[in-house]
């Protein structure tokens, strides 16, 4: 700086500005950055909160679509915004699902069930145009659909010929059975939603030449062995005095029927120290489940329609009571080798249905043999299928004779086993029948009907009943109603070797169905229930969990009996088995009719069934002396029932059922 003359030095610091502390120098620079901070950045936004939701569809692998843009096939778990959306399922054959979600901070799923509002599509095979009555006409369908097939069933000219729980059917129809002229065949499928899908067939039946049935009836005394057809009688070049069956006779034809089943075939082995010649199994080569095609043997009337399995035992897989649609016997959803059976075989396959089991006890050695089937027709309409086989460790020939009649519900099962050699032979025969009537398995509403008051126990898994061999008082043991399924625990087999009466049944309350045996205790004198309490491991037997019962009639009292044939001889029978429905129970039962009585205050109630069509009188007594009478008509799906009030007699009640002739049905007294 330059100062002007004559004026003496500037003092120090004189003209400059005043200096401040560095301390306040920094805080002004901080101010400067904070404002300048704060100009630069612009107010904070909060971040959108997202949810999370899963998504699954029944059927799952659905097309998932939010608002409209598609994200990928179900189950799916995606980030969901804030907000109302739209959430929709789409797959083909399937009605679209809809459903608003609303996102949220969370995580949350979603269910989307589609229906099948879509028929069945179902497919006919060609059939031909025009056929003889000796032809015949085979039939093959298959239906397909989103939910699966429930059914799927072949009708002729609108009344059921057979049907299946398959998506397939083939059927040998019987075309002899038919008249000449138009016909029409209508296959008629129905899926898991109970939607219904058809596809229908004309077909014209030519007139016959000639007569082309030859009907023989079956003896009714042991036959001499003689070589009989393997498929049904061909025409002859003589025509036949009797007359062509109606209508009304009996429809057989043989056909096929795909099951589940494990691959059991390929783990099968023959051990020569076995003792016997029938095959052992190694489980560890079991293979898994696969479709199996089985030859089958179709009877059917106006009541029932039975399903034979000529290379599984022979056994008469399915009996349907047609009146209502109702399934009688046990059919397995998957075919599966058991534990079970002979102790030196060492496996049972479990099947289901009805078997015929020999020579030894716990279901026999031939229950997964082939059986050769052959049918004979008799001038009433009736209709037999008899099962043979060669019974190979002790030479021993077996048939089972199962006629239907017409317009009755009942099989007649008439078991033949001869000796073919000189010397004596020991042996079992039983029958077996599976029974879950009404439904598939068994529930607490099943009841057993064992005229007795003691039994013997086979076996059992509830350890508070009486070990095998021990008597067990009928049907009331310590409060427990034995009767009644539902107080069963684990499983419990006993035999019945002192019936006060000729049968054995049970009953489903709840479905109201069941099943009767009748037989002569003469010669059949084994009776024994089985069946699968609570608690018992379902799986040893069968993939799904459902339980059955088991009804055996044999020839021996229990399984620690033998039968003896001396050489060259042979023993038969016959006894009968029917649905029993729309009753209450069960009181009495022989072949020919079922009656429950049921007493109240002042009355009386009886309730009549009976396996065929017939004109009976009802008379109610009261010690000793008749206080009602009715007529009555009866048929299998038309139980008779009635009041009769008791007034003020005393005595002993009975119920008489007779003919119109006055012979004797069946009789009861308390």
């Amino acid at each position: 700086m330059w100062r002007k003359q004559n004026e003496g030095p500037l003092p120090r610091g004189a003209g400059l500005p005043e200096r401040r502390p560095l301390w306040q120098w920094g805080g002004l620079f901080f101010v400067c950055l904070l404002l300048i901070s704060c100009r630069a950045r612009p107010p904070a936004v909060p971040t959108p909160c997202l949810g999370s939701l899963t998504i699954e569809t029944v059927p799952s692998g659905a097309a998932i679509l939010l608002d409209g843009a598609p994200l990928g096939q179900a189950p799916l778990t995606i980030a969901l915004p804030p907000g109302t959306h739209r959430l929709r399922a789409e797959r083909e054959g399937w009605e679209p699902a809809e459903e608003a979600v609303t996102g949220a901070c969370d995580e949350a799923r979603v269910t989307l069930t589609l229906r099948d509002g879509a028929p069945p599509e179902v497919s006919l095979n060609p059939i031909a145009a025009e056929v003889s009555p000796e032809e015949g006409l085979k039939v093959v369908a298959t239906a397909r659909d989103a939910s699966g097939i429930r059914s799927l069933a072949l009708f002729v000219d609108g009344q059921l010929a057979t049907s299946t729980q398959e998506g397939s059917l083939r059927h040998n129809l019987d075309t002899r059975l038919l008249k000449p002229g138009e016909h029409r065949l209508v296959l008629r499928a129905v899926d898991g939603a109970g939607n219904v899908g058809e596809a229908e067939a004309p077909f014209t039946l030519r007139a016959p030449a000639v007569q082309t049935l030859a009907p023989t009836l079956i003896p009714t005394v042991a036959p001499t062995p003689t070589a009989l057809p393997t498929a049904a009688p061909q025409p002859s070049a003589t025509p036949s005095p009797t007359p062509q069956p109606t209508v009304e006779s009996v429809a057989v034809s043989f056909g096929e029927m795909t099951l589940q089943a494990y691959a059991y075939e390929q783990a099968l082995y023959t051990d020569p120290g076995a003792g016997h010649p029938y095959p052992l199994l190694r489980r560890e080569q079991v293979g898994s489940p696969q479709e199996r095609t089985f030859q089958t043997v179709v009877m059917r009337n106006a009541y029932l329609e039975l399903t034979f399995l000529p290379e599984l035992g022979g056994r008469l897989y399915s009996m349907r009571f047609l009146p209502t649609g109702q399934e009688v016997l046990y059919r397995n959803s998957r075919i599966k080798p058991t534990h079970w059976g002979p102790p030196d075989q060492g496996w049972w396959l479990a099947v289901g249905g009805m078997e015929w089991c020999l020579p030894v006890d716990e279901h026999g050695y031939v229950t997964a043999e082939p059986w050769e089937p052959t049918i004979t027709r008799q001038a009433d309409g009736s209709a037999t299928v008899t099962m043979r086989i060669l019974e190979r460790s002790r030479n021993l020939e077996a048939e089972v004779a199962i006629t239907l009649k017409p317009r009755e519900a009942a099989i007649h099962v008439r078991p033949l086993i001869r000796n073919r050699d000189a010397e004596e032979k020991t042996f079992q025969f039983w029958v077996n029948a599976m029974v879950s009537p009404g439904k598939h398995g068994v529930g607490p509403d099943l009841r057993f009907f064992v005229p007795t008051s003691q039994v013997i126990v086979h076996s059992r898994g509830d350890t508070s009943l009486p070990d095998a061999h021990s008597a067990l008082p009928w049907p009331m043991y310590h409060g427990r109603d034995l009767s009644r399924y539902s107080t069963w625990k684990n499983w419990l087999g006993f035999f019945a070797p002192q019936l006060d009466a000729p049968y054995t049944a049970l009953y489903d309350e709840e479905t109201q169905i069941g099943l009767v045996r009748a037989f002569p205790r003469e010669i059949a004198q084994g009776a024994k229930i089985f069946a699968f309490g609570s608690g018992f491991d379902n799986a040893l037997f069968s993939d799904d969990g459902a339980q059955y019962a088991e009804m055996w009639g044999g020839l021996t009292p229990t399984f620690w009996d033998n039968a003896s044939l001396a050489g060259h001889s042979q023993v038969v029978w016959e006894e009968m088995w029917y649905p029993l429905a729309g009753v209450e129970g069960l009181t009495y039962a022989n072949g020919e009719a079922a009656l429950v009585v049921q007493v109240g205050a002042n009355v009386a109630r009886v309730t009549v069934a009976a396996p065929g069509e017939h004109e009976w009188n009802v008379i109610v007594l009261r010690g000793g002396r008749e206080i009602g009478r009715q007529g009555i008509s009866v048929r299998p799906d038309a139980p008779f029932r009635a009041d009769f009030p008791l007034g003020n007699s005393e005595g002993q009640l009975a119920v008489q059922i007779v003919r119109q002739d006055g012979s004797l049905v069946a009789s009861w007294a308390e």
